[in-house]
């Protein structure tokens, strides 16, 4: 399974198809809402998922593919990260994209790579989306 055109992509369609939802929660500062995005990345990937975790990697893809879940209210690269990197897999993230320098630090971090992202408004604020995986990861 190609993680950005079989995974990435089509969760991207529906957060954005979705967006207006996200503008009432914004107001929670810090706050994780990767129950949202859980509900919605099922949504966009249907039968792609053949298992939903509460401990490990958030998802199993029907090819045994395991993917992280983070996300947030605000934008924590360590915590993005971390969902990667503490089960060696594919992670994808949602947060605030209001401020750019915390968003390098995803891309100066050399022991993950970007499989992609999206930037985008829900008509109050800016938000990021996307997927990272370890480098020594799947890819």
């Amino acid at each position: 399974m190609d993680l950005l055109e079989d995974i990435l992509n089509p969760v991207v369609a529906r957060i954005l198809d979705r967006r207006d939802s996200l503008k009432d929660v914004k107001r929670f500062e810090s706050t994780g809402i990767e129950g949202w995005l859980k509900v919605e990345v099922v949504a966009a990937l249907k039968n792609k998922v053949a298992e939903l975790r509460n401990k490990g990697p958030d998802l199993l893809m029907e090819d045994d593919t395991a993917i992280g879940l983070k996300a947030g209210t605000d934008f924590n690269a360590a915590y993005f990260i971390e969902g990667a990197l503490k089960y060696n897999c594919p992670c994808i993230f949602l947060g605030d994209a209001g401020n750019t320098k915390r968003i390098a630090e995803l891309t100066s971090n050399s022991g993950i790579k970007i499989v992609g992202y999206k930037m985008f408004n829900d008509g109050v604020s800016d938000w990021i989306i996307g997927m990272i995986s370890p480098q020594s990861g799947k890819r």
